[in-house]
């Protein structure tokens, strides 16, 4: 399912291999009918569940298609903050 939050689970293709249950720092994936699914409420966004998990089925949302038509529809200049953290 594709959820409105930065990370998601490709769960079709997930292998059940746990390692991001394991890795995660905050606990926020859990294993449900053999796909591990990040609790959305517990999920710090760190990615490290991406970068651990060998069938890539963890993802990271890319919204910039979306921003880059509401940007030429509108004809305007945008500018990003980005938290330090």
């Amino acid at each position: 399912m594709f959820e409105n939050f930065p990370v998601y689970t490709l769960e079709n293709d997930c292998q059940d291999c746990c390692r991001c249950v394991r890795r995660c720092p905050v606990k926020a994936i859990s294993v449900e009918n053999g796909s591990a699914r990040i609790i959305p409420g517990l999920c710090i966004a760190c990615g490290i569940c991406v970068e651990v998990c060998p069938a890539g089925v963890k993802t990271i949302r890319d919204d910039s298609g979306s921003v880059n038509e509401y940007l030429d529809i509108q004809h305007m200049s945008a500018y990003a903050s980005l938290a330090p953290s």
